[in-house]
């Protein structure tokens, strides 16, 4: 059987450069602590979080992050419930 696992961190930005595109490897879902991300979503919306808001985007999407600093996550990636194994 193939094993599949999933991360889960906690990222704290208090400098950051230009923002630059990042693909998402696999869905995240991420509660902001501190500060207010806007991300651009290529092909899709930008949005807007602010501590406490909390959000899942897909595996695949292309996404500019634009903080307001200082910036603290907590993400989480892993594989959709539904491909657990049964």
């Amino acid at each position: 059987m193939e094993q599949e696992t999933a991360y889960v961190g906690m990222s704290r930005f208090v400098d950051v450069a230009n923002p630059e595109p990042w693909t998402l490897p696999e869905r995240e879902t991420l509660l902001v602590l501190e500060g207010v991300a806007r991300i651009d979503i290529k092909h899709g919306p930008t949005i807007t979080l602010r501590a406490g808001d909390l959000a899942s985007l897909p595996k695949g999407a292309v996404t500019t992050w634009h903080l307001t600093l200082p910036f603290k996550e907590l993400w989480f990636f892993g594989r959709p419930y539904e491909l657990a194994p049964r």
